[in-house]
């Protein structure tokens, strides 16, 4: 979430919205409540959180109500076993009686819609990025209007509530990329790395261990290949000045011999 997608909020609270950006932690009787950084390895410094105000555990989490974080719809008719990947962050605690809250994850297809995933007060990793992985298939069939939500709701009576995600991937579990971005295909050791991570204009491609030819190519977040090219040499650099929008894209390569890998890049400005 370093970059806006440009994910909705629908909020009935009357606060503790989905906010986007670097955590404000806070705390209850010594327990953290609000994160106060993203997920350890992510891009940047953001995440979604509930109320992102910092001060006491009860001055901005959500209260009476609850609040969506609602995706960009996502094609996924085209992935052999899709996953959809993410961390959250959920936390429940004080008021009066036994706390009720809820985080819940929500997917549709475009035709049928489901709960896929919820956490109440009982859950045994409160306090702490943890990590999901849904695999759309046990659920429903992947399409071309794919939509997930992340709802927090306080219920009756209020008691302390907050959630965060962050680093949200979907990815085909039968490709090549995997959820940190570096994958190998029948390899033993990196064929080559890029830097630097994140990149502005130019790419430093470094091939020392690859013995052979090899094809390179750029494919953006929407599966578009906007560059490629042929290497010969043990080192290269790739220049884009300003034709590449900002973005995740996926810097993939095919040796002569077969062999292949993949290493995630995020473009900035």
């Amino acid at each position: 979430f370093i970059m806006d997608y440009g994910w909705t909020i629908v909020t009935t609270a009357s606060k503790g919205s989905w906010q986007r950006g670097k955590p404000e932690g806070t705390d209850f009787q010594g327990t953290q409540s609000n994160a106060d950084a993203d997920v350890i390895g992510d891009y940047g410094l953001s995440a979604y959180v509930t109320g992102n105000g910092g001060g006491q555990a009860g001055d901005d989490d959500v209260d009476n109500g609850y609040t969506i974080l609602r995706s960009p719809l996502f094609n996924l008719s085209q992935y052999n076993d899709p996953h959809i990947s993410f961390y959250r962050w959920f936390f429940n605690d004080g008021g009066s009686g036994n706390p009720n809250d809820t985080f819940q994850v929500t997917l549709s297809n475009g035709f049928d819609t489901m709960v896929v995933y919820k956490v109440d007060a009982n859950d045994a990793d409160q306090s702490q990025w943890k990590h999901v992985d849904l695999r759309v298939k046990d659920f429903m069939f992947p399409a071309i209007n794919m939509r997930i939500e992340f709802k927090v709701e306080d219920s009756a009576p209020g008691h302390l509530v907050e959630g965060g995600v962050d680093l949200f991937v979907v990815v085909d579990s039968l490709s090549t990329e995997d959820t940190t971005g570096i994958a190998e295909k029948g390899l033993q050791n990196v064929l080559f790395k890029a830097y630097p991570n994140p990149f502005t204009s130019e790419v430093m491609v470094d091939l020392a261990n690859l013995h052979t030819s090899c094809d390179l190519e750029m494919i953006n977040s929407l599966g578009q290949k906007v560059f490629s090219t042929r290497i010969n040499q043990t080192a290269a650099v790739l220049r884009f000045g300003g034709e590449l929008a900002e973005g995740i894209y996926f810097l993939r390569l095919k040796a002569a011999d077969g062999s292949s890998q993949t290493v995630r890049l995020l473009k900035t400005r």
